[in-house]
């Protein structure tokens, strides 16, 4: 009778996993209409998500999200109308927004508090910068700090400045710009009395997975590991119980999620994203738990997924290390490309992109040095990709002559 029962317990078990399909489970789908680029942040046990856009129609509403009944409710909508790509945050019992591309695209410095008690935003100092949308926020201790962003009107101009907020005077400061290049639509978490920065695209649109540490005590920068997984933006980030995560986006719409541990300086694949793979969306963490919302991969989603640390189920180590060597680069005709690889690789290909993300260029590798032929491609900044069993496993910036 014992046998039975425990066999009966896993049989539970594994059903209850397969549900919540390991550390993801599905929850309550945002209340508002699907969109991406919207911000968020939470206030005690609730979480907050505003404004956004479809691609077509920008939106200037405004939900709180609450885990415990798993409903949504809308809120009083943001002050300044509909926007894009703001920055959000929060300090003590406060929500914080600002900036963004209005419905006109222009880009604003705007900033306001919200008040969960008496659902009410109010204007605060504005963003002392230059007006900027896709800049990245987070909090440490009872202070914010804003990195990064682009102009959109001044030409597509990215910054590496970073802000720091002070609620207690309502005063902005200028801190130690970010070392690495400018950038937007970056990540940002924090984890302990640190903040961390990464990835992002320059202003020829490339992408990276540099990862940057800030001391707000020392007002110093220290580069980390590179972000595990295949250069990007317009990912996902969060941080929980010490650990950094970073998720989706990507030139592919990516489903993978990498966990960071600051105690190694190293990171792990964790359970991948089961909703479709998308850019853009949102996220946030209420009491130990992450929430990933929104998006789109020419789809727009409104989706919602609970991420429980707890509930990892699968983990892997960054299998291959490969090292990519161009010559000449820039290139006028040809160029050859050098791999240098920890393992073998299976079912390789070399794939190149152009500045917004378009395949113009592949094939299949049979040798660890080949060329590529200018052919018909015009002159500009490409990205190579190496696949391995159609997993991208390293990327090289090419300019074309």
């Amino acid at each position: 009778m014992k046998k039975i029962i425990i066999l009966f317990s896993l049989i539970l078990l594994q059903s209850a996993t397969s549900v919540a399909q390991g550390a993801w489970s599905q929850k309550a789908s945002m209340g508002g209409l699907a969109r991406h680029r919207p911000f968020t942040f939470s206030i005690g046990l609730r979480g907050y998500l505003g404004c956004g856009w479809n691609g077509v129609t920008m939106y200037g509403d405004f939900w709180e999200y609450d885990p415990a009944s798993n409903s949504w409710q809308q809120k009083a909508d943001y002050p300044a109308g509909p926007r894009l790509s703001a920055f959000g945050f929060s300090i003590g019992n406060k929500g914080y927004a600002g900036t963004g591309l209005d419905e006109f695209l222009y880009s604003q410095s705007d900033f306001y508090e919200y008040n969960p008690i008496t659902n009410s935003w109010s204007a605060k100092a504005s963003f002392p910068g230059t007006p900027i949308f896709a800049a990245s926020a987070t909090v440490v201790g009872t202070k914010a700090y804003v990195c990064f962003g682009d102009d959109w009107d001044l030409g597509y101009m990215r910054y590496n400045n970073l802000w720091e907020y002070n609620p207690s005077t309502n005063a902005w400061a200028f801190k130690s710009p970010c070392p690495g290049f400018p950038r937007r639509d970056a990540v940002a978490f924090t984890i302990g009395t640190k903040a961390y920065f990464g990835t992002g695209n320059d202003d020829s649109y490339l992408e990276t997975s540099d990862f940057w540490e800030y001391s707000p005590a020392t007002d110093t920068w220290t580069q980390k590991a590179n972000f595990a997984g295949t250069d990007r933006s317009q990912a996902v980030g969060f941080a929980i119980n010490g650990k950094g995560y970073i998720g989706t986006g990507g030139q592919l719409d990516e489903q993978d999620f990498f966990e960071y541990d600051p105690n190694t300086n190293s990171w792990r694949g964790v359970d991948i994203f089961p909703g479709s793979g998308r850019e853009n969306s949102a996220a946030l963490v209420i009491d130990n738990r992450a929430y990933v919302t929104c998006g789109t991969n020419g789809i727009n989603y409104r989706d919602l997924w609970e991420f429980n640390p707890y509930m990892i189920t699968k983990t892997v180590e960054r299998l291959i290390e490969m090292n990519i060597s161009v010559y000449p680069n820039p290139m006028k005709e040809k160029a050859t490309i050098e791999l240098t690889s920890s393992k073998k690789i299976i079912n390789a290909s070399w794939q190149l992109m152009d500045s917004q993300g378009k395949q113009v260029a592949s094939e299949n590798i049979s040798e660890l040095k080949f060329q590529i032929n200018k052919n018909n491609l015009t002159s500009g900044i490409y990205l190579l990709n190496i696949k391995n069993d159609q997993h991208i496993i390293a990327s090289k910036k090419i300019i074309i002559q």
